[in-house]
């Protein structure tokens, strides 16, 4: 069997739903026919997918050669068509394509790349300069989930001049792509003009590179590991966050190997090296009291009561001031609040808004200035009751404030006004705020 066959039925169950990523290219090509010949021996079902980026001239010919040969081979194809800028970068691009192979990734099903040797270790030089660290340098792993299913790289010991052969060996027909002559790309760049004269010099580089991605492989998953126990140790009873005392206790070097490790379990990108020590030390070593925060883009971090959060990046919006809405709740006993979760009003006997007060209320959000008297308390403001209540940063701006005419007469979760509140004998409504999902967990 020849090699590359071999290589990749090693990588394949039995009855495996199977999605070639087809650019149309010399790697992809070789790919798509190789897994045709295994296809029935194999029991694969296969298909394949072409994403258009439409950034080059010739991109609908391309399109449509992939389509001609997937019909000749009788493999189902879908093209999808991507909208990016004239500028977009490569990683840009590349992040359009993952978008697009995760959005039509079925259930259980495998997506082939055609990533090579070459194309590894292109990429831990483009993350070397980047600054990344040893997960980084490792490069592309073989295969990770993505979506329902999970990516597959079956070649990744495989140079690409072995792919070379065999596309002349099986006289494939293929695109040949006229940027990639051009070293105004990073990738192209690398491959044109630094690789070339390593290999000149040091014609076995691929193979002692190869050696130290293995070390780098390594030194990863130890890192992961510890990170995990450590993780462990300062995680927090309260779900999603982490104890600022655990933090506290570890090295530099420990605590950013963990934070690293927490935005992974989240799922969301880790921060670059300044905003990780910016966490590590300027969040830690802020006042408590003032409860820090650090926006990261896709998360906000913030440090209340001695725990780090990691918030949505939509948590602390402060755009609610303008909404009001009318509300009857005994004959509407549920309101959706846009962007805000929803009130639930339910019946009960001694407590909560009297009824008789709850025919023609408002919701509305803070403006500044609020102040409520509850039940045996002086008037206080609504600022103070929230921090005595110890109401988390992220959700003060967005709470719900109940009003009948111009007075507030009930804050869900802090309590109705004295002169609201329902008497012993009397029915009353429970006003409670189902707010939504602010605060990043762990994925299951």
């Amino acid at each position: 069997m020849d090699a590359l066959l071999a290589k990749l039925l090693s990588s394949i169950r039995s009855g495996t739903k199977v999605c070639v990523a087809y650019s149309g290219g010399l790697d992809s090509s070789c790919l798509l026919h190789a897994v045709c010949d295994l296809q029935e021996s194999a029991g694969i079902e296969l298909r394949a997918i072409h994403v258009n980026h439409g950034m080059q001239s010739h991109s609908d010919v391309w399109q449509a050669h992939c389509e001609a040969t997937c019909k000749r081979l009788e493999v189902p194809l879908t093209s999808v068509s991507v909208h990016l800028s004239d500028d977009a970068s490569e990683e840009q691009a590349r992040d359009a394509r993952y978008d697009v192979f995760e959005s039509v990734l079925q259930d259980g099903e495998t997506l082939l790349f055609a990533h090579h040797q070459d194309d590894q270790l292109e990429t831990m030089l483009l993350r070397l300069m980047r600054g990344a660290g040893p997960a980084g340098l490792a490069g592309m792993p073989v295969a990770r989930p993505l979506g329902r299913g999970q990516l597959c790289r079956p070649w990744l010991d495989v140079q690409r001049t072995e792919l070379q052969d065999y596309a002349e060996r099986h006289h494939l027909d293929w695109i040949e792509d006229d940027s990639n002559s051009s070293n105004k790309y990073d990738r192209n760049f690398l491959r044109l003009d630094v690789l070339q004269q390593l290999e000149k010099r040091w014609p076995e580089y691929r193979q002692s590179w190869r050696k130290s991605q293995v070390l780098l492989e390594e030194s990863a998953e130890l890192l992961s590991e510890l990170a995990a126990l450590d993780l462990a140790s300062a995680a927090s009873e309260e779900a999603g966050a982490i104890e600022v005392p655990g933090l506290l206790a570890l090295s530099n070097a420990r605590r950013r190997n963990l934070l690293r490790h927490w935005f992974e379990q989240l799922g969301v990108r880790a921060p670059g090296w300044q905003q990780l020590n910016q966490l590590a030390g300027e969040l830690l070593a802020a006042r408590a009291e003032n409860n820090p925060v650090i926006d990261l883009g896709d998360v906000k971090v913030q440090r209340f009561q001695n725990r780090l959060y990691a918030l949505k990046a939509n948590a602390l919006a402060d755009d609610f001031a303008m909404q009001r809405l009318d509300w009857a709740p005994q004959t509407q006993a549920t309101l959706s609040l846009p962007g805000n979760g929803h009130l639930q009003a339910r019946q009960v006997a001694g407590s909560g808004l009297a009824l008789a007060c709850a025919d023609a209320l408002q919701v509305r959000y803070r403006e500044g200035g609020e102040a409520l008297e509850l039940s045996g308390r002086p008037n206080k403001p609504l600022k103070k009751l929230l921090q005595e209540s110890a109401v988390p940063p992220w959700c003060r701006e967005r709470l719900p404030l109940v009003y009948r005419g111009d007075e507030l007469v009930c804050v869900p979760g802090i309590g109705v006004a004295a002169s609201y509140l329902a008497a012993r004998e009397e029915q009353g409504l429970e006003i409670d705020w189902q707010q939504p999902t602010m605060v990043l967990a762990a994925r299951e």
